[in-house]
Formats: structure tokens, sequence, C-alpha cells
């Protein structure tokens, strides 16, 4: 009885197609709401300034971030924690918003979601291996991956360090794997060698063959 009850208060109320179209709504509602904070994390990532008070920076002063004082926390934030990973987020967002605004659909969500915070430590950790320009300061001090990439990076070298393999032990070890694979294939070596050890041979002695 309850369900033909609900059928016909269905049939009564909503017209044919009417909830694929409310789903649709729905889920463009979300897509929208994911643009809409990627693009609220976007200005206030692009209108940092240093001299904002925040919780790393107890100044005084006017908030030059365009989101006022909480613009300027998340920014600080952000980009000290992650560095210009930081700017992941902001494409992951807009790019999921804008998937559900036109395909209304996104395949395997919880599992893009879980793995994007795995995918911004490691890009952090990446981008730890650079430094950055000299005319940078804060928050970049740390490296361009923020602390948490400078983190993750010490603990990936720390089992390196122990071994006491430096850069030059290193590019050692890669010199001798590369200098020992070929011996399977004598023609191909000689090959090898010949095409290009002698013409570089040539040029530091300045004799060709």
């Amino acid at each position: 009885i309850k369900r033909m009850i609900a059928l016909s208060l269905k049939r009564q109320w909503l017209p044919a197609g009417s909830s694929a179209f409310l789903r649709r709504r729905a889920i463009e509602a979300v897509g929208v709401a994911l643009i809409t904070l990627g693009a609220l994390f976007a200005v206030a990532l692009a209108t940092y300034a240093e001299a904002d008070p925040s919780p790393n920076n107890a100044l005084d002063g006017p908030v030059r971030n365009f989101l006022g004082i909480w613009g300027a926390a998340f920014a600080d934030v952000a980009l000290q924690s992650l560095g210009l990973a930081a700017i992941l987020p902001v494409v992951v967002l807009m790019a999921w918003g804008f998937r559900l605004v036109r395909v209304h659909r996104l395949p395997l969500w919880w599992l893009r979601l879980t793995l994007l915070p795995i995918a911004i430590i490691a890009a952090a950790t990446a981008l730890a291996f650079l430094q950055a320009p000299p005319s940078w300061s804060r928050p970049f001090d740390v490296g361009l991956g923020g602390i948490a990439g400078r983190l993750c990076l010490t603990w990936i070298l720390a089992p390196v360090q122990s071994l006491g393999i430096g850069a030059v032990g290193l590019a050692a070890l890669a010199g001798i794997c590369s200098a020992c694979a070929p011996r399977n294939h004598p023609h191909r070596a000689h090959t090898i060698s010949r095409n290009v050890g002698a013409p570089s041979i040539g040029r530091i002695t300045g004799h060709q063959p």
C-alpha cells in the first residue's frame, strides 16, 4: 500500500523525466561549487603578500590579499606547507567541477579523492629538489616544495645517506650498471663503441678515425 501511495504521489506531483532532470541539475550545482572553491583558492594564492598578517606572520597592517584575512591566512599556510604544490588542488578542483558540469559524472570519485593528498605530497616532494630563486623570500625559503616536501625528501634520502652513498657514489654506481649492461650483447657493444666512442675520442685527441 505504501509503495502504491508513493508511486501515485510521484506520478501526481513529478512529471515524467523530472527525476533525471533534478539529478543532472544537482550534479551541475556540485560542479559549480567545486569550480567556485577552486577559483577562490586561486585568487587567495595569486594575491598572496608576505606582509599580510597570518598565523605564521604576526604583523599588524592592512591586508593586501583579495579575500581578506581568511585568504591571507590560507595562502600563507598553504604555500608555507606545500610550496608551489598548493596549486595542484586548485587545478584538480576546477577540473572536477568542469567535468561534472559537462559530463554529469565523475568515475571513481572516491578513489580520486583518496589519491589527491598523495598526489599533492608527491608533487611537493618533487619540487623540494629545486631551490627557490634568491629573490624569492618567504614562504619559499625552505624550498619550492614547502615544509612537507622538505620533510619527505629528507625521509627519502635518509636511507641512502645512512649507507654512506653520496651523489658521487650514486653517479659511479649508475656508471657501473651502464657499463655492465651491454656485456650480453658483444656485437651491439662493439657497434656502440665504434659509432659513439670513436668520434668522441677523435674530437678529444684531434684525430678522426
